[in-house]
C-alpha cells in the first residue's frame, strides 16, 4: 500500500499544483479552468484520504484477528490503533484545510478578488497537503509493516501449533 499510496499523492500533488498555477495566471482567460481543476483535485485528495482510512480499518480488523486468534501480544493492537488515530489527525488538518481553500476560492471567485483570501488559504492548503501527505505515508508504511510482522507471527505459531 506505500506504493500506491505514493503514486496517488504523487498524482494529486500534480492537480494541486496545476489549480494553483492557473490560479497564478492571469485570471481573466482561466477562471473556469482553474476552478474545474481544483475541484477535481480537492474530490482526489478526499477520495486519497478515503482510501488510506479504510486501509487502516481493515488492515486493523485483520491485526485483530490474528492477534486474537493466534494468542500474540496485545501491544500489536494498540500499535494499530495509535496509527489509526495519527492518521485521523492528518485527515482533519487536511479536510479542514480543503474547506478553507474551498471557500475561500468560491468567495474569490464571486467577488473577483482572489488576492485577500484565497491566495494566503491556497499557501495554506499546499503546505498542509505536503505535510500531511508526508506524514500520512510515514503512517501507512509502519502500519504495512506491522501488518506483515503480525502475519509473520501469526503464521509461525500456526505453523508451530500444527507441528506440535
Amino acid at each position: 500500500m506505500p506504493r500506491i499510496f505514493s503514486g496517488l499523492v504523487a498524482g494529486n500533488l500534480v492537480l494541486v499544483v496545476a489549480a494553483a498555477a492557473l490560479g497564478f495566471v492571469d485570471p481573466a482567460p482561466t477562471p473556469d479552468r482553474h476552478v474545474l481543476l481544483a475541484v477535481v483535485a480537492l474530490l482526489f485528495t478526499c477520495l486519497i484520504q478515503v482510501l488510506a482510512f479504510t486501509y487502516l480499518i481493515v488492515t486493523g480488523k485483520v491485526i485483530a484477528q490474528a492477534v486474537h486468534l493466534g494468542h500474540l501480544d496485545p501491544g500489536l493492537l494498540a500499535q494499530a490503533k495509535d496509527f489509526k488515530r495519527r492518521l485521523l489527525r492528518t485527515l482533519g488538518l487536511l479536510v479542514l484545510a480543503v474547506v478553507i481553500v474551498t471557500a475561500t476560492g468560491a468567495a474569490a471567485w464571486r467577488s473577483g478578488d482572489s488576492h485577500t483570501y484565497h491566495l494566503p488559504a491556497t499557501l495554506l492548503f499546499l503546505t498542509a497537503h505536503i505535510w500531511a501527505c508526508v506524514r500520512q505515508w510515514e503512517v501507512v508504511a509502519h502500519n504495512a509493516r506491522l501488518l506483515q510482522a503480525t502475519l509473520d507471527a501469526y503464521n509461525e505459531r500456526r505453523h508451530a501449533l500444527r507441528s506440535g
